[in-house]
């Protein structure tokens, strides 16, 4: 299960460390990698909807109005990541990592954690060498 924040509601510091870093280097297949095109074109995408999100949104209120707005367009990110897998485009563990995800994101909350989650695993995935080309 998965689990953005502890027991008192804060977001888990080890999300953002060891287990981005574990699933940073998930994507890296025994005969494969993620390609940096790959990479950048999903968390890219979820960039945009970020910050279409934080544009509109200011109280809990209005957060909460604006996620509905983009909520169909963060569930879509799903069948894309199943088509780029068809297509050999993307590693199982990238699109593993994005469906367990998108299917957990219900809230804005959930969503702002994820994008601090992602951006944590970007990192990593340059940082490890885990992507085509590095």
């Amino acid at each position: 299960m998965i689990s953005y924040r502890d027991k008192d509601g804060n977001i888990r510091p080890e999300l953002l460390s060891e287990e981005a870093e574990k699933v940073a280097k998930s994507f890296a297949e025994r005969y494969d990698r993620l390609s940096t095109n790959q990479l950048r074109r999903f968390y890219g995408d979820f960039k945009q909807l970020e910050k279409k999100y934080n544009t509109k949104a200011g109280s809990d209120k209005e957060k909460e109005k604006v996620f509905k707005e983009i909520l169909p367009l963060v569930k879509m990110q799903r069948s894309k990541s199943e088509y780029a897998l068809a297509r050999k485009s993307i590693t199982s563990g990238f699109r593993n990592f994005l469906v367990e995800n998108i299917q957990f994101i219900d809230n804005w909350q959930r969503f702002e954690d994820f994008m601090l989650y992602f951006e944590a695993v970007v990192g990593f995935c340059y940082g490890k060498g885990v992507l085509k080309g590095k």
